[in-house]
């Protein structure tokens, strides 16, 4: 690419030097005959300058073109040949390659994938259409194309196929996948010589194949030869919005005992989702997930949905409700009453400009109601354009306006997102786990108790979904996924019968799903099992051994793959504003340095999240030492929606600064107006106290979610509602107002230790 770039600059400047020199020749002609003193340079880089002949005393400038263009059309040659030597030598080496990857069909979601891939050296991609613009942006990547048809006779020898490590089949067309996969295999079954297994990754748009071919016995044969997946864009969408935005955080915030997802428009993304989410969404309190899905063609919806997972019924609720047009008269009456319980609203339409549209008319509409201004979702294409409306770049200055976007293609089609190694690792640790527990039975007794090459696909797929639910069971004893953990946390027994509850609850999510039931006498034939029932009606020595098992896994874990988990240890902060403290106050800063560094020896070995609602004063300064201190994840929970809560900063500057605070937020999520909708919180005048009560419940939901409260305090009495003071005294002593509880429905009680409290003007 560089080398192209100085060829046309060298060329630009030569003919530019060339005109010059005949301006000097005759600056008339060359303004009356500027094509023809044009044409005259330019034949001097084909050697065609016999009109110099007859000039007697040729400018230097002309000198200089005469002597140095022919070169420059030399140099382009050699370039041109160069280059496509170097393209067939490094392809003709390719049927030496060993543990390289194949990826065939170039297009749009190939690119992204590749872009992201780290050895682009590893990488060999197969395209068909010699025409494709792409093919000379991934060369310079530094990625090998072969330009050809993979099903030609001699192609998957050229490529050494039966040496690469990974194949990745991202055509257009579903079928083509998959009969790319099948003569794969039996392509790589001929070389007896391989020790590894080929890895092979089928990109599928008909989610309904997936599920299918994944219970296909014959599709699977050969496994030790080749180990084959699924993925999809919406598969990968979905499964990153559970993990991004996980629903129990925005369930526990909003107040509601379950998650309720409101999809708009439904389509393969939407389909998808609704199925991630009845698998993986089973948290502490056992609660049964709730989808309502908002679609103009809902009743052909909900019939072709209900035939294709005749069984979803029976792990979750849900319904379609009929919209033919989107719009703030179409939530009245009982849809209206649906508002307050959904925790979630997901837009996931044709186009961008229809998913912002929708999502901007459904903010506006929430912000009316009461309790109902749960986050809404959008699904956006690429991270650049209406996207950047919605979210900045992680780490920039953010506006929380409650909308958040997900599913944009360069984040989705990743590679460590569609290899998912570690995904992958985890899966064949737990099953390795879960071998050890079963020794006692018999090898062959049931498929579930093969060695991991020799699992079938489904019972593979079953360790991908136990392994994708860990960091929810994490969450649910307040623990988070750390690559770098100081050492693997013992689980108390409390915390580990939690975890084997919630992994049941998962697991018998998952066999109804895949239409088994329940059985005294377990038949692999027939999908019946002897253990599908609630946790409580398990035989207590098999709920024993459950637990047992989730005792063990932290350790094995860490020890077999080196992935682990911390624990999290949350801060609250709650102080005065800026009219009773000054936040430049030295004295004050060393104080609260002091003791977050008391903390940090206090619990090395957990990870701290600083929670803060980030108002101008105490809430800002805490956040910012702790997470220079302590390297605190920071939690923002909102009491007003944005254009609400700047109102009540005193500056554009204070403005900008909250705004920086939250682009280096892990999460933001505004509190539920429960005491008034937009208007009347705005309407600070009436002196209704609403907008005082908002701020309380903010406080109250900090107070009763973090193990230590950090308090600037100058210890006078309670002035009002929210006030400091107030916090202070619910964290010590309890006694929350009804309307400012937050049971604990979702994650495990805070430890609740003393208060740190810090005089604003005290050294």
């Amino acid at each position: 690419m560089r080398q192209r770039f100085v060829i046309v600059l060298a060329t630009l400047l030569l003919v530019l030097l060339g005109l010059y020199g005949q301006y000097q020749l005759a600056p008339e002609r060359l303004t009356e005959q500027f094509v023809r003193s044009l044409y005259q340079v330019f034949m001097l880089f084909f050697l065609e300058g016999e009109w110099t002949l007859a000039i007697v005393q040729l400018p230097l400038a002309l000198e200089l073109v005469r002597f140095l263009a022919p070169m420059a059309t030399f140099a382009s040659l050699l370039l041109v040949l160069a280059s496509s030597a170097r393209v067939s030598l490094s392809n003709y080496f390719l049927r030496h390659y060993a543990g390289h990857t194949v990826v065939v069909g170039l297009g749009k979601r190939c690119w992204q994938f590749l872009r992201t891939y780290d050895d682009k050296s590893k990488l060999v991609v197969v395209e068909r259409d010699p025409e494709n613009l792409m093919v000379n942006r991934v060369r310079e990547l530094g990625v090998k194309v072969v330009i050809g048809d993979i099903f030609e006779d001699n192609m998957f020898d050229r490529i050494n196929l039966g040496q690469a490590d990974t194949l990745l089949a991202f055509t257009g067309s579903d079928g083509t996948n998959v009969e790319l996969a099948m003569k794969a295999r039996d392509h790589v079954r001929v070389k007896r010589d391989r020790i590894e297994r080929l890895r092979v990754h089928i990109h599928l748009n008909e989610i309904g194949l997936a599920h299918q071919l994944e219970s296909y016995p014959k599709f699977f044969s050969n496994q030790p030869i080749t180990e084959t997946s699924f993925f999809s864009v919406y598969d990968l969408s979905a499964r990153l919005l559970l993990r991004d935005y996980p629903p129990e955080v925005f369930a526990d915030v909003a107040g509601q005992d379950r998650v309720h997802l409101a999809i708009y428009g439904f389509g393969r993304l939407a389909e998808t989702l609704m199925i991630e989410a009845a698998l993986l969404c089973q948290y502490a309190n056992g609660s049964r997930l709730k989808l309502t899905v908002f679609d103009e063609d809902a009743e052909h919806c909900a019939l072709q949905f209900a035939a294709e997972y005749p069984y979803l019924e029976l792990i979750c609720d849900h319904e379609f409700v009929k919209l033919s047009s989107f719009g703030p008269h179409v939530f009245g009456g009982e849809l209206a009453e649906l508002l307050p319980g959904i925790t979630q609203h997901v837009v996931c339409r044709e186009t961008d400009e229809e998913n912002l549209s929708l999502a901007l008319m459904l903010r506006s509409t929430l912000l009316e109601r009461l309790s109902s201004n749960a986050p809404i979702l959008v699904h956006m294409q690429q991270s650049s354009g209406l996207a950047q409306l919605l979210e900045s770049n992680t780490g920039d200055p953010e506006i929380p306006d409650g909308l958040y976007p997900f599913g944009m293609l360069d984040q989705v089609l990743h590679a460590d997102h569609i290899l998912a190694s570690e995904l992958d690792v985890l899966a064949r640790c737990l099953h390795e786990l879960y071998l050890q527990a079963q020794q006692t039975a018999e090898p062959d007794s049931r498929q579930s108790l093969q060695p991991w090459n020799d699992l079938p696909q489904w019972e593979k797929k079953q360790n991908v979904l136990k392994a994708d639910h860990w960091p929810v069971r994490l969450r649910a004893i307040r623990c988070r996924i750390d690559p770098a953990p100081l050492a693997a946390p013992r689980l108390s027994d409390e915390e580990a019968t939690l975890q084997a509850t919630m992994e049941h609850g998962r697991y018998l999510t998952q066999k109804i799903f895949d239409g088994w039931s329940y059985g005294e006498v377990r038949v692999e034939e027939a999908r019946i099992n002897p253990f599908l029932v609630p946790w409580e009606a398990l035989p207590e020595q098999q709920r024993l051994r459950e637990i047992d098992d989730a005792k063990r896994e932290p350790g094995s874990i860490a020890l077999e793959s080196g992935i682990s988990f911390s624990r999290s240890l949350v801060l609250g902060v709650s102080g005065h504003r800026l009219d009773k403290m000054a936040v430049n106050n030295r004295l004050l800063k060393e104080r609260i340095v002091i003791e977050l560094e008391k903390l940090g020896e206090r619990y090395p070995e957990h990870r701290f999240t600083i929670l803060s609602p980030l108002a101008e004063g105490a809430d800002r300064l805490v956040a910012r030492l702790a997470m220079e201190v302590l390297d605190a994840a920071l939690q923002v929970p909102l009491p007003l929606p944005y254009d609400l809560y700047i109102a009540d900063f005193e500056s554009s500057q204070s403005v900008a600064e909250f705004q920086a605070l939250v682009g280096r937020a892990e999460y933001y999520f505004e509190m539920p107006m429960r005491f008034g909708n937009l208007r009347e919180l705005a309407s600070s005048h009436l002196g209704n106290g609403a907008r005082d009560k908002q701020y309380a419940l903010a406080g109250a939901y900090v107070i009763q979610r973090c193990d230590q409260l950090i308090a600037i305090y100058d210890g006078e009495p309670e002035a009002g509602v929210g006030g400091t003071g107030q916090m202070v005294r619910w964290y010590g002593e309890g006694g929350i107002d009804e309307e400012f509880l937050y049971p604990n429905r979702y994650f495990a009680a805070p430890i609740r230790t003393a208060p740190i409290i810090i005089h604003p003007g005290s050294a």
